[in-house]
């Protein structure tokens, strides 16, 4: 099984891809801050999280099964890292017994 470290490396990496891939859906939530309209920035804003949410399990189901196994792993047994995977991907990773 690959470790903690790499495990988190490998979803960061995945997450940044996400964003990118995302990246014009952002910058429209920035635009329209500016513009003063902020309650359209802020549904623009979820509707950037979704699509960087999407993009993330895109990615991360493209992984090794064993990869998936073991990052699921880490994720139920260490709070911090699940917690940033569940935002980054908004899989529910239950609790590990």
């Amino acid at each position: 099984m690959i470790t903690q470290d790499k495990a988190y490396q490998i979803i960061s990496e995945i997450n940044d891809v996400a964003h990118r891939d995302a990246s014009s859906e952002w910058e429209l939530a920035d635009a329209l801050e500016e513009e003063g309209k902020s309650e359209e920035a802020e549904d623009q804003r979820d509707l950037a999280s979704e699509e960087q949410q999407d993009c993330f399990n895109d990615e991360f189901y493209k992984l090794t099964q064993d990869t998936q196994d073991a990052i699921m792993h880490y994720a139920r047994t260490d709070e911090d890292f699940g917690e940033e995977f569940v935002q980054w991907s908004g899989i529910d990773i239950g609790v590990e017994e």
